[in-house]
């Protein structure tokens, strides 16, 4: 696939093929889910193994959207990257893979302000707002929620 200008290698099917993906330049993103599970469905290439194998540059989702967020703050919580990093597996990483990383996929001047605001409870990720085009569209009302304003949020006061 190389050979014919792919320059996306997804969901990988053994390690092997992921190094040599690398080797070639290609991105090499895989699942969100997979890496949740700890395997692959079909016993496949664990993203585990590739993310520890340093080949796995971000996460894509197939059957389950949600499982993108969960992933990033395993990644994170797991000590295997930063926080940064960790977002960045499902945000910039491949937005870059794709060649739209100029306008989305971090938080820089210019790029589409979609982001949402995430609390962990007990662990796990919930998304408190989000913005789209910089346009406050989510709200999950609670205590946590009215603590801060969007505005508060956007103007750096810490909650976020």
């Amino acid at each position: 696939m190389h050979d014919l200008g792919v320059a996306i290698s997804e969901f990988p099917i053994t390690l092997e093929a992921a190094k040599q993906a690398k080797a070639l330049g290609m991105h090499v993103l895989g699942g969100s889910t997979n890496f949740l599970r700890g395997s692959s469905l079909t016993g496949n290439l664990s993203m585990s193994d590739a993310i520890n194998a340093g080949v796995l540059d971000g996460f894509c989702s197939d059957y389950y959207p949600p499982s993108m967020l969960h992933a990033v703050f395993k990644l994170w919580q797991s000590g295997l990257r930063t926080l940064p990093e960790s977002v960045a597996m499902a945000t910039l990483n491949p937005a870059r893979a794709v060649g739209i990383d100029q306008g989305t996929g971090s938080i820089e001047a210019g790029k589409a302000a979609d982001l949402i605001l995430v609390e962990l409870n007990n662990g796990q990720p919930k998304v408190r707002h989000a913005f789209v085009e910089g346009k406050w569209v989510h709200h999950a009302g609670d205590a946590f929620s009215l603590l801060f304003t969007p505005e508060d949020c956007l103007a750096g006061s810490g909650c976020c």
